[in-house]
């Protein structure tokens, strides 16, 4: 029994352990471990992509700060902007590294497609105006072909 010094973490070493069934010395395990590395040491980092490795205050144990657009223990998974469905009014979400951005239909718009610009009614309106036009337009190419 005993605290041990293990690549400047304290462990406590119980004498014997077992591994794979057969008793392995705590020296044993001491010598096979110096040379794995364990939470935040200088040359390692266990977070990926860009995560900070911070130190609890005693040392003990670690946490990885994400960069953004990361999420996980380890910073090892992408953040999903669109799990939320921020999109209003059918719009569409396309997520992106650090945010998401909404394709907005027909008669919205807004950064999450709230406000519409556009009443069905004027629809039905524009639809007539454009109708009467290509009308207008066609009696003109036939004015000009004459």
């Amino acid at each position: 029994y005993g605290v041990e010094e293990l690549n400047g973490t304290s462990a406590l070493v119980i004498g014997q352990l077992l591994f794979n069934g057969n008793v392995v010395h705590a020296a044993s395990v001491k010598s096979c471990l110096a040379g794995v590395k364990i939470g935040c040491q200088e040359g390692y980092n266990p977070c990926d992509t860009g995560g900070e490795c911070v130190l609890s205050q005693n040392k003990s144990s670690h946490t990885c700060q994400c960069s953004a657009g990361k999420t996980g223990s380890l910073c090892q998974h992408d953040v999903d902007y669109c799990a939320s469905r921020p999109c209003l009014n059918g719009g569409f979400c396309k997520d992106g590294v650090t945010n998401f951005t909404c394709e907005c239909g027909l008669g919205f718009e807004g950064p999450t497609c709230e406000n519409r610009w556009l009443d069905p009614s004027d629809l039905r309106s524009l639809s007539s105006d454009i109708e009467t036009l290509q009308r207008q337009n066609a009696m003109m190419q036939e004015q000009n072909t004459n």
